[in-house]
């Protein structure tokens, strides 16, 4: 049968990796989603979906906005003390989706997602799948953790060089060359 139910949110966090030589970036995520019904029928129960992903896109903090495109490809675990929805658990999600990135890693991004839950009644020799199809919008704010560039690109290169050739670091004292450093 088919049947149209209220909204659903979802709240969750994302680890993204940057590709040192490539526009792309790889992660996993994890989330809370609220249960799925329609007024006091539900159709799934609360969930924690948990994913990986891949974005691809060039980020660029010097842009107003930077696209990207990104799939998320998980499985989805009940929250429920009804054991017939953990009998057989062969729960998937596949999220693909298109996005910008504002300054201050605001991001915006419009996405479909395909979930497919299924709920097995063993002693009945019963099951059956809920499937759903969900158009969604996503907000974030993201943050970097850690930056660690261990290649340099070749203007980076040309900066030091020039830097360097500019003031000579042999005659003066060491804390006149930091002193220069930070001015720099």
């Amino acid at each position: 049968r088919r049947t149209e139910t209220d909204v659903v949110f979802q709240g969750g966090t994302e680890l993204i990796f940057s590709a040192e030589f490539a526009t792309m970036r790889y992660g996993f995520g994890v989330a809370y989603r609220t249960p799925q019904k329609y007024e006091d029928e539900e159709f799934v129960p609360a969930s924690v979906p948990f994913w990986g992903v891949v974005t691809f896109g060039n980020i660029r903090v010097d842009r107003f906005f930077s696209p990207y495109l990104a799939i998320r490809l998980g499985s989805i675990a009940p929250i429920t003390s009804n054991g017939n929805w953990w009998e057989r658990p062969y729960n998937f999600l596949i999220n693909p989706g298109v996005g910008v990135i504002f300054p201050y890693s605001i991001g915006l991004e419009f996405n479909y997602e395909y979930c497919s839950m299924q709920k097995s009644f063993v002693d009945k020799e019963l099951k059956f799948r809920v499937n759903s199809h969900r158009i969604g919008i996503q907000l974030s704010i993201g943050f970097e953790l850690i930056r660690d560039r261990i290649y340099r690109s070749e203007e980076q290169h040309k900066r030091k060089r020039v830097f360097e050739e500019s003031y000579d670091f042999d005659s003066d004292s060491e804390d006149d060359i930091i002193d220069y450093t930070k001015e720099s």
